[in-house]
């Protein structure tokens, strides 16, 4: 009997010495598989960094082997401690960058970013993001490549010092979102010959970037609002200056009803610098004095053609007085119109008063029955002619100025020749226009008739109306 409970006991010992063998095996198989698998992530890691920075936009220099293993294996170091500030990321940005407009009028690059001094090491909390390296460069100007309208993806900056055989070089690092990683402090290998650190690092200043657009956007807005200030300022010149001009044009018709309401005929018509004499015959109001202004109407000159024969002769409109001699014959008889002149569409009477149609010195010949006599200066007029001038018309022999082919001056102190408005044409007379004329030796009427246009002669202004 013991001899049998002594081997049973043996042959349990033996089964638990098994099972606890196989129970150690097992744990170290998996133990292996564990490392393994933990390797195997590693290492796929790595490859997807290697491959992210192969697929970033990065500078013509080669970042050196030995700052790419600082920075493939930031992830072994001691845990980070996280920074308060709140990430931008490219999903989750304050405001939205707008390219070309984050920096700040009056400033440089970096002042636009919230810098920080350090001497650790910090890394991309966001591996996938946009990251690009370049050599070479100072803070300002790695600022400034951030704040380019290419890198609009860029929030950041990181500026490494990089020491290697006794040289030395600046290596700045653009990234879409950057906390500092406080790991460790500068790397040092001196059986490498190479140190490694920190220099600073800094991101976009929202504040500044916000505090920018306000103030273009404020401006922008101020300068829209001057705009149409100046705008609403031009409109009521505008209104003004239109507005002027209908009072100026109301305030003349008004006077110049005023003056025809209050006009009697037989007073004084002011026109040009000159007061002209009016008298009643018949129904009509005519001026009693031969027309001597150099002007239209509208202010605009005739022209005045006092020189040879051929100037006059193929003259537009044109004006002129007996022999150029202002005395007698300007300040007495008046000025002598070619009938271009006459009809000129600008008006050569003033207001309310025009040249007279052959129908209105038809009227006129009624109205004094023929008798020449009456409508001539008489001899105790000043200057006298060889009439009674009953009339009041008052008719003086100016004289006129002739056509082809001499163009020169005839008739003096023998006719007096007045144009009509009404052209007509002929063989004899093209171009021409209806007159009437009285002469030295005749006590008649004498017309209406026709003549040539280009022949220079007096002018009687007859009312409107």
């Amino acid at each position: 009997m013991n001899g049998i409970s002594s081997r049973l006991l043996r042959f349990l010992y033996l089964i638990a010495l098994f099972a606890f063998v196989v129970d150690t095996a097992d744990a170290q198989r998996r133990g292996s598989r564990k490392r393994d698998t933990r390797q195997r992530e590693r290492t796929t890691e790595r490859q997807a960094r290697a491959s992210a920075r192969a697929d970033a936009e990065t500078d013509t220099l080669e970042t050196p082997s030995v700052v790419q293993d600082v920075l493939d294996n930031a992830e072994e170091l001691e845990t980070p401690k996280q920074s308060g500030r709140k990430r931008s990321g490219r999903q989750g940005r304050v405001s939205g960058r707008v390219a070309g407009m984050g920096r700040a009028e009056g400033t440089t690059a970096i002042e636009n970013f919230r810098k920080h001094e350090n001497t650790i090491i910090a890394r991309w909390e966001d591996r996938g993001g946009n990251v690009r390296y370049t050599w070479g460069l100072d803070e300002n100007a790695c600022a400034a490549q951030c704040l380019d309208p290419s890198n609009e993806w860029c929030d950041a900056t990181v500026m490494y010092n990089w020491s290697y055989r006794g040289n030395n070089w600046l290596l700045c690092v653009l990234a879409d979102d950057v906390d500092p990683m406080r790991n460790y402090g500068p790397v040092n290998y001196p059986q490498w010959d190479y140190s490694f650190s920190v220099d600073s690092y800094s991101y976009f200043d929202k504040a500044t970037e916000m505090r920018a657009t306000s103030t273009e956007s404020e401006a922008a807005a101020f300068e829209r609002q001057a705009n149409a200030l100046r705008a609403q300022n031009d409109q009521l010149s505008d209104d003004i200056s239109a507005l002027e001009a209908e009072i100026a044009e109301l305030e003349l018709q008004q006077a110049e009803a005023q003056a025809a309401a209050e006009f009697q005929c037989g007073d004084r018509v002011s026109f040009d610098g000159y007061d002209y004499a009016t008298v009643l015959i018949g129904a009509q109001c005519w001026f009693a004095e031969n027309l001597r202004s150099d002007n239209y109407r509208d202010g605009t000159a005739i022209p005045y053609v006092g020189g040879s024969g051929t100037s006059w002769i193929y003259a537009n409109d044109a004006q002129t007085y007996y022999e150029n001699k202002v005395n007698p014959w300007l300040n007495q008889y008046g000025r002598l119109y070619n009938l271009k002149a006459v009809t000129n569409p600008k008006g050569l009477c003033p207001t309310d008063w025009h040249v007279p149609t052959h129908g209105e010195l038809d009227e006129l010949k009624r109205a004094v029955a023929g008798n020449g006599t009456s409508m001539k200066s008489s001899g105790s007029d000043s200057p006298p002619w060889n009439g009674t001038n009953t009339t009041g018309f008052a008719a003086l022999p100016g004289g006129y100025r002739n056509g082809p082919p001499a163009g020169s001056y005839t008739s003096q102190w023998y006719g007096a020749m007045f144009w009509s408005s009404t052209p007509h044409s002929s063989i004899y007379n093209r171009n021409g226009g209806w007159m009437f004329r009285l002469h030295l030796n005749s006590g008649s009427f004498i017309g209406p008739s026709t003549d040539k246009g280009v022949r220079g002669m007096s002018v009687r202004c007859i009312r409107d109306g």
